[in-house]
């Protein structure tokens, strides 16, 4: 298991990160009442525009009156096209009264961590039977 945490005074949010087989599970997490929000499931395929790259395809359920699918989504997107691997990516994150501002800011923060998962992903070595 890979697991990330971003502390700082405004959310901490909390990643982690499990092998199936050669899929990859991430969780998202934190402020005030961690939960499931969103969840999406990404599969690789090839780019309809360069069949040298991978593209992906996403889904994404969404609980009623949540927002995290605007985290999910285009995190398991980046996490397939980088990777070529199945991807399932699942948030919550709950802070009461939160402000727009602090919604960019939790994106922002959830986009550099997929980022350095990606980055641990790549400099580990995975064996897979």
């Amino acid at each position: 298991m890979i697991e990330l945490q971003s502390n700082d005074s405004d959310c901490m949010i909390n990643m982690k990160a499990i092998f199936m087989g050669n899929d990859l599970n991430v969780m998202i997490f934190g402020g005030d009442i961690p939960h499931v929000g969103a969840v999406a499931v990404g599969v690789p395929k090839k780019s309809h525009s360069d069949i040298k790259k991978i593209s992906s395809t996403v889904s994404v359920i969404t609980l009623f009156g949540h927002k995290e699918d605007e985290i999910v989504k285009p995190a398991a997107d980046l996490l397939v096209k980088t990777l070529n691997r199945n991807v399932v990516v699942t948030c919550g994150i709950h802070i009461d009264n939160i402000s727009k501002d602090l919604i960019n800011k939790i994106e922002i923060k959830v986009n550099k961590m997929v980022l350095e998962l990606i980055d641990a992903i790549r400099n580990m070595e995975v064996v897979c039977y």
